[in-house]
């Protein structure tokens, strides 16, 4: 399995590329950013949550670390205007009405977040180097 355009990857290439064995799934080859890229996709933060809520996903942890991306960005950036906050205030209504262990505590992390910017998520990041 390979990305047509590792840098625009679709939705149906993600959700093939997120079940594949682990050994499979280290032979694709990916940018270094290739985080970043998805998460730039806001077309595609439904199929993060579904897929960090799926815990036959064997790219759970990568998607977990996507989610996390797309609430500590703009918060690293001082929510640089009112609709960075609002994307992520929407982003966590969705992840809420999942009622994964998972979700659960990033959406409570990043209501702290939301209630003090000016800390990090330094938690976050610790815990996801954590987990298997």
């Amino acid at each position: 399995m390979q990305f047509q355009d590792v840098f625009h990857p679709t939705e149906a290439e993600l959700r093939e590329w997120a079940y594949l064995d682990q050994e499979v799934a280290q032979e694709v080859r990916l940018e270094q950013d290739f985080d970043l890229f998805v998460v730039c996709n806001t077309a595609l933060e439904d199929l993060i949550i579904e897929l960090v809520g799926d815990d036959k996903c064997t790219q759970q942890k990568f998607f977990l670390s996507c989610a996390y991306l797309i609430v500590g960005n703009p918060a690293r950036q001082k929510f640089v205007d009112d609709d960075a906050k609002a994307k992520v205030i929407a982003f966590l209504s969705k992840i809420k009405a999942r009622n994964n262990e998972k979700l659960n505590l990033l959406h409570s992390r990043a209501q702290k977040l939301l209630a003090n910017p000016s800390t990090t998520m330094t938690g976050a990041v610790a815990y996801l180097r954590t987990q298997p």
